[in-house]
């Protein structure tokens, strides 16, 4: 072998080493469970408020559509805003997290619900609130 095929050979060498560990760190990244706490399912109308398990309280101030943003408020919760997240059951509708803000005593978010072309009207909200995940099923106009 000549000293320019070797050198070949030795970049193509190092060249699938760094592909091997970028598969490699991949499928670790992609299926590591990660430190994600598991949601309690709540069983609440939130247009009449719920008591939120963990302490607080979600509401709904205005009623969810689909075509126009409506309101959530939670009170009662300490430490890092919440933030929710919109799906419905068994389809994925893309990344939609809503961060809440300060108001007063609490927090409130509007929210816009992404588009649904078949129509339907049920959604799961994702609560991630005072280090706890709640799930929130609920229904739009």
């Amino acid at each position: 072998m000549t000293r320019t095929q070797l050198k070949w050979g030795a970049i193509g060498v190092g060249l699938l080493v760094v592909a091997a560990l970028k598969f490699l760190l991949i499928s670790w990244y992609w299926h590591r469970d990660g430190d994600a706490v598991a949601a309690e399912p709540l069983n609440c109308v939130p247009q009449q408020g719920c008591e939120l398990p963990g302490g607080g309280r979600l509401l709904f101030t205005s009623s969810p559509r689909q075509e126009a943003p409506f309101e959530i408020r939670v009170d009662g919760v300490p430490g890092e805003p919440p933030s929710a997240e919109f799906a419905m059951p068994a389809m994925d509708m893309g990344f939609n997290r809503y961060r809440f803000v300060a108001d007063g005593g609490g927090w409130r978010a509007t929210v816009t619900l992404p588009v649904c072309a078949t129509g339907a009207r049920d959604w799961l909200m994702t609560l991630e609130a005072g280090g706890r995940r709640y799930t929130v099923p609920f229904r739009t106009q």
